[in-house]
């Protein structure tokens, strides 16, 4: 991931999990370097919080571990990023989500780096987020040399949150065309296919209600699902109960060439998401 031409670094909070293939693509095509900061800065308001509801032996231990990550463990992942950035020549920092970008702040500062903040979605629309951080988020956005949305309704919101309009830009995921082909509607069987992980804010449920309705007009259609998640089990358990286990499948997580080819044998695509209680939104909504 090392590129002599190239002085970006890529800041992500874990590897890219298998929906992240836009995180994946930054890691393949823009970065010199690439920092992953799990655990980083430790959340310390939450650990505080946790005081109340524990027994003395475990305020102990939690305190120990505050202070290990304080004054010990924290420092010492500065001063590893300090090194990485300054061993690779890095004079561009992106942080993928608005929170990795509270992360490496400071470390932006002492370096003078300029630092670019790419939201993805619930960094910019989930309540409990938004007010957690929202002083840290007036700090970051009046560093930030860019601030990019992935919609233009995240456009709107991040201004809405203080990010000022001309610091911030536009930039819908791209698509990998060349794996993608035009399908031939009329000649696949009727199938409908529906591709995204089974969370809330994706509402798999609902496709699924949607998808019997349509089942007492037309007998012969399919639905396949792809994806994973924590509503999966939910979802199949709503199938039986149904009674429409023969005419929905659950595909589990695919790669890109299986959804491709699945998508070259369906007669219809169906994506659907709400917002949730929690605010939390699509990122390209």
């Amino acid at each position: 991931m090392i590129s002599s031409r190239a002085t970006v670094c890529i800041a992500l909070p874990s590897e890219p999990a298998y929906s992240e293939t836009f995180l994946q693509a930054h890691i393949d095509r823009l970065a010199s370097a690439v920092s992953y900061l799990p655990d980083y800065p430790v959340d310390l308001s939450r650990l505080l919080s946790q005081e109340s509801i524990i027994d003395a032996g475990d305020q102990v231990r939690q305190k120990a571990r505050m202070c290990w990550h304080r004054f010990y463990l924290n420092p010492v992942k500065k001063r590893s990023l300090k090194k990485l950035f300054r061993l690779h020549k890095i004079n561009i920092l992106l942080a993928e989500y608005g929170l990795t970008g509270i992360a490496v702040l400071d470390i932006c500062k002492d370096l003078n780096i300029p630092l670019v903040v790419h939201f993805h979605g619930s960094d910019a629309y989930s309540i409990d987020v938004i007010e957690e951080h929202r002083l840290a988020y007036r700090d970051l956005f009046d560093y930030a040399s860019a601030i990019i949305a992935a919609s233009r309704h995240m456009e709107e919101q991040l201004v809405k949150l203080g990010a000022p309009g001309e610091k911030v830009f536009y930039n819908p995921y791209g698509v990998e065309i060349d794996k993608f082909h035009r399908a031939d509607v009329l000649s696949s069987p009727l199938r409908v296919l529906s591709v995204g992980r089974f969370v809330e804010k994706k509402a798999p449920y609902l496709t699924i209600l949607a998808f019997a309705k349509v089942l007492q007009r037309l007998p012969e259609a399919r639905l396949v699902m792809v994806g994973g998640g924590l509503l999966h089990d939910v979802c199949s358990k709503l199938i039986k109960a149904m009674h429409i286990e023969h005419a929905v499948e659950l595909k589990g997580i695919l790669n890109h060439e299986k959804v491709a080819a699945l998508m070259q044998r369906s007669r219809v695509f169906v994506q659907h998401s709400l917002m949730p209680a929690s605010g939390d939104a699509e990122g390209t909504q």
